[in-house]
């Protein structure tokens, strides 16, 4: 049964959305006395859904040191998704503040404890945030990557709160991607599940985002009429942060409609709707909106104030991006798009398909590694024993048909010959192929394709050189790291193991088959060894004159 503190904290949110303000007092409350009772679940619970409230009224980083503290309890205390929850919140508010690499730390976490403990919500929510920063860092593809992951996490959850959300976020990486349409049915699609779920800071953004579309499109009638009724969702739901962007782009519709006047002063309201949430993005817009009004109505000093303030902001600002925009470790949880490591992972393990023939496997192998490498061409050449020659076993080079499977490698080719024969070398690593001593060669042998980098490897089986890969980059250089290197070479040991593992099988075949014909020599001796042993009584038991049988047969007979 429900204790009675829980029973609190269930009228208590639900009430919330109609007094705010008293909801976020009795959520206090209620974690003191939990506390004091020292029922951590509830207290961090409590305090969550008071961070919630907080967030909407643009108070949430007043609780980032305590809901440190309440991640440090539920850690203590083995809460899980208490834990995940407080990863979530601290996340959401170092993303606010501008602070991007401590909220993708926050975030990852999220994501690992969501796993561990099929938390979906948490999951879905530090996914959504990832994707916002990746669109804050104008990765838009990756962004699209993450809202993906989420949505398909989501499945079929049917929480109003979440479907707007994502459905909000979705439709703002498709309006930066100019996928106009689509991003309206994201935004149409948020307004209707918040409206009917009552929620309206999702209302307010979904107004928002469709007046920005507006003012794309220069209709500043229909942006008007939209964005003043984000303004009014905004003031009536005590919705600061969407207050603090719908003024903005308030402020940017008058401008166009050249009211400087009044679009200063829409400004400085939204400056102060963005202090109080701790944006330092919509600072930054508000300081350069305020600096360029002022210079318009000839008040240089102030003009020149607001400019210093948002050079020193955009300064604090683009450290923070230059870390974050380092942090790859965030590709590891984008899970609709594996990282090159990962393929070459299942790329090893894969356990070749039953009945595989050696082409089939080294065709599979060959295609995996251009999403590996991301390169534009690979030949693969094998010593054909009986040519004894260079023989191509893989062409993956698109349209071009200079280079074909079957074909000889060619004598016109004799210096890479002389190097493969000569195993004089590993590897290759040849970054711009017009500066390399063998440019007109291997120009040749690629003719029109544009290629610009070669990363050539030896294959070698029991210290033979057994083949050449080439992995080719065309239209732009490629200047190969070593870690494109060492996935060239592993690529390479598994062609090196399907060609043993295919020569092993033919020598089993081809001993199985001695062994057989081994045999059926030693049946047909033994046979041959039965009938002279036969032929040989039968002369020990005859005279050999008349042919009659002679007194050894008779004593044989005698018994009988």
């Amino acid at each position: 049964m429900l204790s009675n503190l829980q029973k609190r904290l269930t009228r208590i949110q639900l009430t919330a959305r109609s007094g705010a303000q008293r909801a976020v007092v009795r959520f206090e409350k209620l974690e003191k006395t939990a506390s004091e009772r020292n029922q951590i679940t509830l207290q961090l619970d409590a305090l969550y859904l008071r961070y919630v409230i907080m967030e909407r009224l643009g108070d949430a980083a007043t609780l980032l040191n305590l809901l440190q503290y309440g991640l440090t309890l539920a850690e203590e205390g083995r809460l899980p998704k208490q834990a995940a929850r407080m990863l979530e919140a601290l996340g959401r508010i170092h993303y606010t503040n501008g602070a991007y690499r401590e909220a993708m730390h926050c975030w990852t976490r999220c994501i690992d404890i969501g796993c561990a403990i099929d938390d979906k919500n948490s999951g879905v929510e530090a996914r959504i945030g990832l994707g916002q920063l990746y669109d804050a860092l104008g990765d838009k593809e990756t962004a699209k990557r993450f809202h993906q992951d989420a949505s398909a996490l989501m499945g079929d959850v049917t929480d109003p709160y979440l479907i707007a959300k994502l459905a909000i976020n979705i439709g703002y990486n498709q309006s930066l991607t100019g996928n106009k349409e689509s991003a309206k049915q994201q935004f149409y699609q948020a307004l209707t599940v918040s409206h009917y779920g009552k929620i309206p800071e999702y209302e307010a953004e979904a107004f928002l985002h469709l007046g920005l579309i507006a003012v794309n499109e220069a209709n500043f009638e229909e942006a008007d009429a939209l964005t003043v009724r984000a303004i009014e969702i905004s003031i009536d739901s005590n919705n600061t942060w969407a207050l603090s962007a719908a003024l903005n782009s308030y402020g940017n519709i008058l401008v166009e409609q050249r009211q400087y006047d009044l679009a200063l002063m829409i400004y400085k309201k939204a400056l102060d709707a963005a202090l109080k949430v701790g944006s330092i993005p919509q600072r930054l817009n508000c300081l350069a909106a305020l600096s360029k009004l002022c210079e318009i109505q000839n008040n240089l000093q102030a003009s020149l104030d607001y400019a210093r303030e948002q050079m020193q902001l955009a300064l604090t600002m683009s450290l923070e991006f230059g870390s974050a925009a380092q942090l790859r470790s965030l590709q590891q949880y984008d899970l609709s798009q594996k990282s090159p490591i990962e393929l070459l992972l299942d790329l090893s393990s894969t356990p070749p398909v039953d009945g595989e023939t050696m082409d089939q496997s080294l065709q599979r192998i060959c295609e995996a590694a251009l999403s590996i490498l991301n390169i534009s061409y690979l030949v693969l050449w094998l010593h054909d024993e009986t040519a004894d020659q260079l023989r191509c076993a893989v062409a993956l080079v698109g349209d071009f048909s200079g280079i074909r499977k079957g074909m000889l490698f060619g004598k016109s080719f004799q210096t890479a010959l002389d190097r493969f024969y000569g195993g004089l070398y590993n590897e290759r690593v040849i970054h711009n192929i017009r500066l390399h001593s063998t440019t007109a060669e291997l120009m040749s042998m690629f003719e029109s394709t544009d290629l610009r980098s070669l990363l050539e490897i030896t294959l070698r089986l029991h210290g033979e050189n057994k083949g050449i890969i080439y992995y080719g980059q065309a239209t732009v250089q490629r200047n190969w790291s070593h870690e494109d290197v060492l996935f060239g070479r592993e690529i390479g040991a598994l062609v090196e193991r399907v060609i043993g593992d295919y020569a092993h099988q033919q020598n089993l075949q081809k001993l199985q088959e001695q062994n057989l014909l081994l045999e059926q020599r030693v049946l047909e001796r033994t046979m041959e060894l039965e009938n002279a042993y036969r032929a040989l009584e039968q002369i020990s038991l005859t005279d050999p004159l008349t042919g009659l049988h002679n007194r050894r047969f008779l004593e044989q007979q005698m018994n009988a």
